[in-house]
């Protein structure tokens, strides 16, 4: 959320205990640079569901192990951070963060062999500036490329041209795909998805 606030309901202990973050190195701010690790401030309380009464609220810094995930020749999933990402063999998939516009040849020159792109986080999302063929040539990393985007109603995508882009509007696994007919790239567009033409 814009506040930084999450509520998490229904958690065991298990649960509890397992709980953990992903969350791209370069968004996180050092609370103390002179310990190891990266600190982060979080306040946490209880809430009981039956009658709303909330318990002490504890503020923290807490010491998060921060470690890249380098992409494989498996299937990956990784956070865009603004830097160059090579997703290498697999279906490798490139998640925006919270409320985040990039411009579609940022994604074509710093993306290669990347699948999927998903704009499901909370907050609204964006691909702005005409996403092109060679656009979705270059994140694929292939001739004939195929990416799918993923996300919802607050997400937008926009498209190069009407022209280059084509669909029948059928939905396909939640997805309307678009075509382009001379070079057979489809792309396969979250049905929630916003999506509109630059020219």
């Amino acid at each position: 959320e814009a506040s930084d606030t999450y509520t998490i309901a229904g958690l065991s202990q298990d649960a509890l205990d397992a709980l953990g973050v992903v969350q791209a190195a370069s968004a996180l701010v050092d609370q103390d640079s002179v310990s190891a690790g990266t600190q982060v401030t979080v306040t946490a309380w209880t809430v009981e569901s039956a009658n709303g009464e909330e318990s002490a609220r504890v503020t923290k810094d807490l010491t998060l192990d921060v470690t890249p995930v380098l992409a494989t020749t498996a299937n990956d999933n990784l956070i865009w951070d603004g830097d160059a990402i090579n997703g290498r063999a697999g279906t490798d998939k490139v998640a925006l963060r919270y409320g985040e516009n990039v411009d579609h040849q940022d994604l074509a020159t710093l993306l290669r062999n990347i699948e999927v792109l998903d704009l499901s986080v909370p907050g609204a999302n964006s691909i702005t500036g005409g996403l092109s063929v060679s656009d979705v040539l270059a994140i694929t990393g292939s001739d004939s490329g195929r990416l799918t985007i993923d996300g919802d109603a607050e997400d937008s995508v926009e498209l190069a041209s009407a022209d280059g882009w084509s669909t029948n509007g059928i939905v396909v696994d939640g997805h309307l795909v678009y075509t382009n007919t001379s070079s057979g790239v489809t792309l396969s567009i979250d049905e929630d998805i916003n999506v509109s033409y630059a020219a």
